[in-house]
């Protein structure tokens, strides 16, 4: 049960760190549509926040993984 628990409030951190993504994406493009920033920046900068996120996605499995295996201890 409280593995199950686990992977409901992991999900919903996974869902937040997408919107958050989705966002700041949106950011990107507007500046691009803006002018303010240049095309090859924009694909540069989604492309350090899309590795960003990868990143932390990797930081938030494996931390689960941990939790997982504590719980399974018990």
């Amino acid at each position: 049960d409280l593995v199950k628990k686990l992977n409901e409030r992991m999900e919903k951190v996974r869902v937040i760190l997408r919107s958050a993504r989705d966002g700041a994406k949106g950011i990107i493009e507007k500046a691009e549509d803006d002018k303010e920033i240049s095309e090859d920046d924009k694909f540069r900068f989604i492309k350090e926040l899309d590795e960003f996120s990868a990143k932390k996605n990797e930081e938030l499995k494996a931390i689960r993984d941990r939790k997982e295996k504590d719980i399974m201890e018990i």
